[in-house]
């Protein structure tokens, strides 16, 4: 693990984004130039190990983390802590692409090479696969995996492959269904996992892509397109055009 001390500046508004809670921060007028806004870029030379930064989570107890491609980065304010696989073996890889905190606060880190889990200070390797694209809890406090080899689902103490499910991408959404299922938006359609079910496809059509999935109040899903909206309910999806 290796450190990096950061400059007052970087360490000022760092501290104002921890200290500041996501939901009461208003929102940029679209109207004016981002000219009128004050930023500030870090990058290698403020400590990062590498400058593409795939997801970042700030845990309850106030660690910001970063999963970038030269590590694992966790900022506690003063300074840069990075984790890579050769001081981390239990990472096995410095390609990290996902990351998750469940309910009991635990970190869930998605590698390229498998899941990772970070609880009372020690890193555990959870499960080894392809790229780890996203991770997820359900309202049941299932932890899934999109990975590049499917989809895992955490039983137990151990990941275990959800069958039927084809080699998944970056671009894929999860999202909870009403019935306890999982719904996966795929290049190809949806997938629909139900509780100890096999797993359904509702394909939307050639040149349609999945942009964004929601839950109504009525429990059905509406799944955003290119070509307009999909409407499931009852295991059967409708699409509904735009005019």
């Amino acid at each position: 693990m290796r450190f990096f001390c950061v400059s007052a500046a970087v360490r000022a508004a760092l501290l104002l984004a921890m200290l500041l809670p996501a939901e009461t921060a208003p929102a940029l007028d679209p109207h004016q130039s981002l000219r009128h806004y004050g930023y500030q870029s870090w990058q290698t030379d403020n400590g990062l190990p590498q400058n593409t930064v795939h997801a970042l989570l700030q845990t309850s107890d106030g660690y910001i983390w970063l999963a970038t491609e030269g590590g694992l980065v966790r900022f506690d304010s003063v300074k840069f802590s990075i984790f890579t696989h050769k001081d981390t073996p239990q990472l096995g890889s410095h390609l990290i692409y996902s990351l998750l905190e469940d309910r009991s606060g635990a970190l869930w880190i998605g590698t390229s090479s498998g899941v990772t889990r970070y609880r009372d200070r020690r890193f555990e390797s959870v499960a080894r696969s392809g790229v780890v694209w996203s991770l997820h809890q359900d309202r049941n406090g299932v932890i899934w995996a999109i990975t590049s080899n499917g989809l895992l689902r955490l039983n137990g103490a151990q990941f275990q492959d959800v069958p039927g499910v084809p080699p998944l991408n970056e671009t894929n959404r999860m999202t909870d269904g009403s019935n306890g299922s999982l719904w996966l938006g795929t290049s190809e359609g949806l997938l629909e996992a139900p509780p100890g079910e096999p797993v359904r496809f509702h394909p939307v059509g050639r040149r349609a892509s999945i942009q964004a999935m929601a839950l109504d109040k009525k429990g059905r899903l509406w799944a955003g397109l290119s070509t307009g909206f999909e409407v499931c309910a009852l295991g059967r999806c409708e699409t509904v055009r735009m005019p």
